[in-house]
């Protein structure tokens, strides 16, 4: 399985010195491959788990990242919702197509979201602790929270890569136990000629 949502990060780790490592031959094959990528899009499967609930939230959909015209994340089942997530700020879109700004937190979570797409490594640095783990047959990269203010709603993002991809994501909300896991699937990439 393959996968994108955060699929941009490692491509901004790779650009800068990190940690004064090298950057693990993984993390160069796909930031080889993202320098010739106009646009990604695929499937996903989300799955929240609240302590609250006996039993997880689950949601599906797809998703489409065009670079400049910025992330459409788009909820199928159960309820159908359509973010789209831009430099400029975040918007509900309804099925005639118009907007709705989305404000408070939810949209700062949006814009880090799409720093990682935006490959924006300063911006990720100083929001972030960057740790990178090898596993057996993939790797994580796992994203801690320096703000005193995020830490109470996201304590940590773990990034697994497989295959030299995006796989899934894990989002640690809170310290009651509460998560978000994304699994992606069907990924297709276009890519500007060598």
């Amino acid at each position: 399985m393959r996968g994108l949502f955060l699929f941009f990060l490692p491509f901004a780790l790779a650009t800068s010195l990190w940690c004064n490592t090298e950057t693990p031959p993984w993390l160069q094959t796909i930031v080889a491959k993202s320098q010739r990528l106009q646009k990604l899009s695929g499937r996903f499967i989300q799955t929240k788990t609240l302590t609250q609930l006996k039993t997880p939230l689950i949601s599906q959909g797809n998703f489409t990242y065009l670079g400049a015209e910025g992330l459409h994340w788009v909820i199928e089942q159960p309820v159908q919702n359509h973010l789209h997530l831009t430099s400029r700020g975040s918007w509900r879109v309804d099925e005639l197509g118009k907007k709705d700004r989305i404000k408070g937190f939810s949209q700062s979570f949006h814009k880090t979201l799409l720093e990682m797409f935006n490959i924006d490594y300063q911006k990720l640095q100083a929001d972030f602790e960057l740790t990178f783990n090898e596993l057996e047959n993939s790797h994580q990269l796992i994203l801690t929270p320096k703000s005193d203010l995020t830490k109470k709603v996201l304590l940590q993002i773990e990034l697994k890569f497989s295959n030299n991809a995006l796989e899934s994501v894990m989002l640690y909300h809170t310290q009651e136990g509460n998560t978000t896991h994304i699994q992606f699937n069907e990924l297709v990439e276009v890519l500007n000629d060598p």
